[in-house]
């Protein structure tokens, strides 16, 4: 945990190799929700655009490599964010690097 009480998200493999095909690689990302019951994932590129969302109710999430379009990534460093989609209160963050084979 941070100094500020803020969660890490536990993200795996980092960095990791997007899809390229359905079948292809994805990142796990594994955060405590706590009594959340509606969870927002974000995850932005370096240009603060949101790249991918998910809207779910479990304690982890998987993710290809694909925005919101379903396009492959590029690479680089993204930031996730794990939020608490009632009370718009941060539950983790973490970072992943994206690196193409």
């Amino acid at each position: 945990t941070s100094s500020q009480g803020e969660k890490l998200a536990v993200i795996r493999p980092n960095p990791f190799n997007p899809a390229r095909t359905p079948t292809a690689e994805s990142v796990t990302i594994e955060f405590d929700p706590g009594t959340a019951t509606r969870i927002g994932i974000y995850i932005y590129d370096m240009t603060a655009q949101v790249v991918y969302k998910e809207i779910t109710s479990a304690s982890q999430t998987a993710w290809d490599g694909r925005d919101l379009q379903t396009k492959i990534v590029g690479d680089g460093a993204y930031i996730v964010r794990v939020i608490n989609e009632d009370t718009k209160t941060l539950i983790a963050k973490g970072k992943l690097l994206v690196v193409k084979k």
